[in-house]
């Protein structure tokens, strides 16, 4: 065996393990990209269902608020009753 084949053969194995270490750095790299990505998008989701909740709430408070209204009766010409009766109108 000549020595500049002995010498290929010792370093290509070398070449390869330092391509293929490249490889695998790059490729954590789009793991842990893909990973934040994906604890963005959690964390997304997340405030989206608080906010669907927040306004299920609210809606349920303003349709209590309208039931409240209509049953208890309201004193004519005061100004909580004017207030109450151009906000909360019944919806139809």
């Amino acid at each position: 065996m000549s020595a500049k084949n002995c010498e290929q053969s010792l370093y290509s194995p070398v070449m390869f393990n330092l391509a293929d270490d490249n490889n695998w750095l790059r490729l954590r790299t789009v793991i842990y990209d893909m990973q934040e990505v994906l604890r963005h998008r959690d964390v997304a989701v997340l405030a989206a269902v608080e906010a669907l909740q927040e306004a299920f709430v609210a809606e349920r408070l303003l349709k209590c608020l309208r039931w409240h209204i209509l049953i208890t009766p309201i004193i004519q010409g005061g100004t909580a009753g004017i207030i109450s009766k151009q906000i909360f109108r019944p919806s139809g």
